[in-house]
């Protein structure tokens, strides 16, 4: 098992250190990324290759660059792109943060942002989608395989958002013999708190993020849109709203 975690020196690199035990071990940021040494730091996709999407060097939320992707939207066909961080073990307790912007369009259909997966295997217990006004004109969080067909939701409209950038924060709890628990921060204010449907028996803990994804549930003609992540970070402590750029 892979008992590290990631820290940032003075000088500002990211180097391994000891987590001591897993499952939810204290120590703070485990990853912080801005994007601004050009590359996708470390991001891949589901096969472990570079992630999906671009750096491009203006419109960042704080420092000079982000990490943009650009889809379209087809009716009934699922489009959509590929962001992973492998923990390479797993988490009961952790927190995840990042910026996104929606610089042109919304997917009038179901656009996922944030997706948990589990070990063994990729089996989703979380996920927060954007859904444009084919799908409810809305934020919704779904618990997946925990859940029996209920989901945690607010109504701030993805479309309200559109052309700003705005942060997001996850603070994710999956205990064994009790029911997972999500708050979800926007700009820093609680705007979603949910447990899940069903109790976690302890297959459900917290192994592979996946920022984006599918595209699906849209009808009539073509949508295209840009959608940007900028400043991603995992911890075992909530990080809240930074002041300035994570180096790199």
């Amino acid at each position: 098992m892979d008992r590290r975690r990631f820290v940032r020196t003075a000088s500002g690199l990211v180097v391994a250190a000891s987590l001591g035990y897993g499952c939810g071990a204290g120590g703070g940021p485990m990853y912080e990324f801005g994007f601004e040494d050009g590359t996708k730091g470390g991001l891949t996709n589901s096969v472990g290759g570079p992630c999906d999407g671009t750096v491009i060097n203006s419109d960042a939320v704080l420092g000079s660059r982000c990490l943009n992707n650009t889809d379209t939207a087809t009716s009934g066909l699922d489009t959509g792109f590929s962001i992973h961080r492998n923990l390479g073990q797993d988490y009961r307790d952790l927190w995840v943060r990042f910026a996104l912007k929606h610089a042109n369009n919304v997917s009038p259909g179901i656009q996922k942002l944030l997706r948990i997966e589990t070990s063994p295997g990729v089996r989703l217990c979380g996920t927060f989608d954007a859904n444009g006004v084919q799908a409810g004109d809305g934020f919704s969080w779904y618990w997946d395989n925990l859940a029996s067909g209920g989901d945690g939701g607010y109504a701030i409209s993805p479309a309200s958002l559109l052309g700003q950038w705005h942060w997001y924060e996850f603070h994710l709890q999956y205990p064994v013999r009790a029911k997972a628990h999500l708050d979800m921060y926007l700009d820093g204010v609680l705007k979603i708190s949910s447990d899940s449907n069903l109790t976690n028996d302890g297959t459900y803990a917290i192994r592979d993020l996946q920022f984006g994804g599918t595209v699906n549930a849209i009808t009539g003609p073509d949508v295209t849109f840009d959608t940007r992540f900028d400043q991603i970070g995992i911890s075992t402590q909530k990080m809240g709203i930074p002041t300035q750029s994570s180096n790199p």
